[in-house]
């Protein structure tokens, strides 16, 4: 019996130690990580400001060190935040050692209002100073395009595509699986325009929603087209005909012949346009720099 605890007493000591090492190499390892995080940043010379719209846009960027980790198992939504971005534009327009901004895109994650806002601010980068607006995506949705009319040059993979088709909108009804599970909406509302408990008390649209709908989706879509007929010289009705006939634009030459692009390049072709905006020899890797991190440039 004495030694049957001798050797529990031992197993429960070597747990406890192996824990205590363990929880100190973990915070060493996060303490390590952290301090990386708080280096301070430099901006080589003749760098592209890189502006990647994989990422969620967010309001404002979360200070959080581990976003950039890639952790087995674990699944983190790295975002981009609008102040980032809008601070980032101001001081790169008085930066000598910024030479551009290199947009990516392909779709964007984001809503209409923050690419509205985006967008804005590129063009006022680009009336603040000379230098240019290079946007590169494989593949480009329609709001994406948008974003990307805000730039100097749209460039997209020979094999890529535009799609441009038109907004249009989906809407769900409930009514008959409330009635076949036995449920009664009880609703109270006032005026016909009311239309947010609609899909539990109808099958389908009424008159007054699909016209209210319609109105901001027309205003909406109308605001679109003039910003992109003013950026690539399209007329509006040109653009509209593209989206009647639902056109998505799966060619190199395709686009570039509709005015949608500049050109079709595979990305060597857009590291070259790169080097040659930021002056750097065709020999050299490209300096670059993301949003986020030059927003904490001193």
């Amino acid at each position: 019996m004495k030694e049957f605890f001798k050797y529990v007493l031992a197993t429960v000591v070597g747990i406890f130690a192996v824990t205590v090492i363990g929880m100190i190499l973990f915070f060493m390892v996060i303490g390590a990580i952290i301090a990386s995080t708080e280096k301070q940043v430099t901006v080589q010379n003749n760098s592209m400001l890189v502006l990647d719209m994989s990422r969620q846009v967010v309001d404002r960027a979360p200070n959080d060190p581990f976003e950039d980790l890639e952790i087995p198992g674990f699944t983190t939504v790295k975002t981009i935040g609008l102040d980032d971005i809008k601070t980032s534009l101001e001081k790169a327009v008085y930066d000598d050692r910024i030479k551009g901004v290199y947009l990516k895109l392909s779709a964007v994650p984001g809503g209409m209002a923050s690419l509205e806002e985006i967008r804005n601010m590129l063009i006022a980068f680009k009336d603040s100073c000379d230098k240019p607006v290079y946007a590169y995506g494989d593949a480009y949705d329609q709001t994406a395009y948008y974003l990307a009319t805000a730039a100097d040059k749209i460039v997209a993979h020979p094999m890529g595509s535009v799609d441009f088709r038109g907004l249009g909108g989906e809407f769900m009804f409930f009514k008959k699986t409330l009635e076949k599970i036995g449920v009664e909406a009880q609703i109270v509302r006032h005026g016909k325009f009311k239309a947010a408990v609609e899909p539990f008390m109808l099958d389908k649209m009424s008159e007054e929603n699909r016209e209210q709908t319609m109105v901001y989706m027309n205003s909406l879509w109308n605001h679109m087209l003039k910003g992109i007929s003013e950026s690539r010289n399209i007329p509006v009705d040109d653009l509209n005909r593209m989206a009647d006939e639902v056109q998505t634009f799966k060619k190199g030459e395709d686009m570039v012949k509709s005015g949608l692009i500049d050109a079709a390049k595979y990305k060597d072709e857009v590291l070259a346009d790169l080097r040659e905006i930021a002056g750097i020899d065709k020999e050299k890797g490209i300096p670059v720099i993301g949003v986020s991190k030059y927003a904490d440039v001193p």
